[in-house]
């Protein structure tokens, strides 16, 4: 039995959360001639970097594979999320301007969350073992998704490709029965 006919382009996401971490990943591929693939997004993928690859192997076999990875703590420690340096020296800095400008010095909590850096990225740079599953099951839905995209426009060609052999066929059958009476009028 054949594969299916598939395409080389296609597009796969998934989210999954397994408390206290969610799993964003997009696929995007296009037609390559070997099989590369580009893990993004996390800094540091340590040894899940091979597990992700192999498992990308497994699915897709040729074409350039683009993997974007977010991973983000649902359930982060308030602590982590406010750097506290960062913001006691933005109030520091706001009281300082407000006695040099001779402003009330009445400063709130929103003004120093929009001071940039205060407010930690709640994604972090590398991927602790215990979220590997999560990490490895939202790839495996990806992967899912950009199999059936592949698919469904490889089933789309084939269909395009079946019209232009059946109208090939039909113009050589036409052909063929002419065949005799064009040798007479080229005579």
């Amino acid at each position: 039995m054949t594969s299916p006919l598939r395409s080389m382009t296609g597009f796969g996401s998934a989210t999954l959360e397994r408390a206290p971490t969610r799993a964003h990943i997009d696929i995007r591929t296009v037609n390559h001639r070997g099989l590369r693939i580009n893990l993004r997004g996390q800094a540091n993928l340590g040894v899940l970097e091979k597990e992700l690859r192999d498992a990308v192997k497994e699915v897709i076999h040729r074409g350039n594979v683009d993997v974007t990875i977010e991973i983000i703590q649902t359930q982060p420690d308030a602590a982590a999320i406010i750097n506290r340096e960062v913001a006691a020296s933005a109030v520091a800095a706001l009281r300082d301007l407000a006695k040099q400008h001779g402003l009330a010095n009445e400063i709130r909590p929103a003004d120093i969350l929009q001071v940039p850096g205060v407010l930690a990225d709640q994604s972090h740079n590398g991927i602790a073992e215990e979220e590997w599953p999560v990490v490895i099951d939202a790839l495996k839905q990806a992967l899912a998704q950009v199999l059936v995209m592949r698919e469904a426009e490889g089933e789309a060609t084939a269909r395009i490709f079946a019209e232009h052999i059946t109208a090939v066929e039909t113009f050589a059958q036409e052909v063929a029965r002419r065949a005799p009476e064009l040798s007479a009028q080229f005579r």
